[in-house]
């Protein structure tokens, strides 16, 4: 099913850029090997000294500070490519790249949450050594926060499709899933309370707006036209969420 959603190049070009399973040369995989070098060098620094400072560094705290690292990489391949497709002229490309992401991240977070299920690993527990769960710990850490993007730069799709169970299930689970292991940075973890405030997982903020809503864009845009010649509104649409 992959290679008939990757048939235009534009659709490649986002896809390939964004999702973890995407096919990727020896070549590339290398050189992003490379790249991570320095990082995990300083990495290794730190630890240095903190031991030689006398402080206790635990193996937990130092697999979870690796893999950190990769996933601010990650977010920021992601962002790049959210950037890309907000600036994509036309709602139908939008629709139909959001579709195409959510369908291609739903087995990916089942699995990873069979596999986890599995082992018993849950909630509060410290960051693993096996790599398998390591592995399906990335899919949902860094799909649920991809999936919070989509949800808030392009609500009226996401809502679509949040009001199917085969959606709102699995991804209300790795939601509440992933805010419990208390792994995300504190970015991530802004970004889930707006979602969770997006998709009425919390109480919502009387003050909440998300700008990128197209009912919120033209009501906004209507008070600023009427109040031009006096006081502006108390917020206005934003670049940043």
């Amino acid at each position: 099913m992959l290679p008939e959603l990757v048939e235009q190049p534009w659709r490649k070009s986002i896809l390939y850029s964004i999702l973890p399973f995407s096919r990727r040369s020896l070549a590339l995989f290398r050189a992003n090997m490379l790249q991570n070098v320095t990082p995990l060098l300083w990495l290794h620094y730190w630890l240095l000294l903190s031991v030689n400072a006398g402080d206790e560094v635990s193996p937990e705290s130092v697999r979870l500070e690796s893999y950190m690292i990769t996933f601010k990489e990650k977010r920021k391949e992601q962002k790049d490519m959210l950037k890309r497709l907000v600036q994509m002229p036309g709602d139908q490309k939008h629709e139909t790249v959001v579709n195409m992401l959510i369908d291609a991240m739903l087995p990916r977070i089942e699995n990873a949450r069979a596999v986890l299920e599995e082992s018993g690993f849950i909630p509060g527990m410290a960051f693993p050594a096996d790599l398998r769960l390591v592995d399906a710990l990335s899919v949902l850490l860094e799909g649920t926060a991809l999936f919070g993007e989509l949800a808030l730069y392009f609500p009226e799709f996401v809502e679509a499709r949040w009001k199917n169970n085969d959606v709102r299930a699995p991804f209300s689970w790795s939601i509440g899933f992933c805010n419990s292991t208390e792994f995300y940075d504190e970015n991530t973890t802004e970004l889930m309370y707006l979602l969770g405030q997006e998709l009425k997982l919390l109480p919502r903020d009387p003050r909440y707006t998300n700008p990128y809503r197209k009912t919120t864009y033209f009501k906004e845009k209507e008070e600023f036209s009427s109040k031009q010649r006096g006081e502006q509104p108390d917020h206005w649409l934003s670049e940043e969420l």
